[in-house]
């Protein structure tokens, strides 16, 4: 099993929107990459996720379930990682600094 998160985004936006060029212009492919990367992902799991005619792109039974379960997992991921880089970002906390009242006095200000 050798399937990339790229492969699983763009199954998640072909299943989103139903349509190879509407998935590529909503994540900035193009729609041989969308077709390519499909094609590949079918290829890796030995199961077809889509039927294709040249005017509609509808998921079949394995497509649908893999959908079902797939997008849920990468919106959490997402959001994991965005939390991990925000947490290097921010910083808080507090600060104690030991000094003499007379340095505190002018310096701190």
């Amino acid at each position: 099993m050798n399937y990339s998160l790229r492969q699983l985004r763009v199954f998640v936006a072909v299943a989103r929107y139903e349509s190879f060029s509407r998935a590529g212009d909503a994540i900035g492919l193009s729609q041989s990459a969308i077709s390519h990367s499909m094609k590949e992902l079918e290829t890796e799991m030995s199961v077809r996720l889509l039927d294709r005619t040249t005017r509609e792109v509808v998921l079949t039974d394995a497509g649908r379930r893999l959908a079902n379960r797939v997008e849920p997992l990468l919106d959490e991921l997402h959001a994991m990682l965005l939390d991990t880089r925000s947490f290097g970002t921010q910083h808080n906390g507090r600060v104690r600094i030991a000094s003499s009242q007379t340095i505190s006095a002018q310096l701190m200000p």
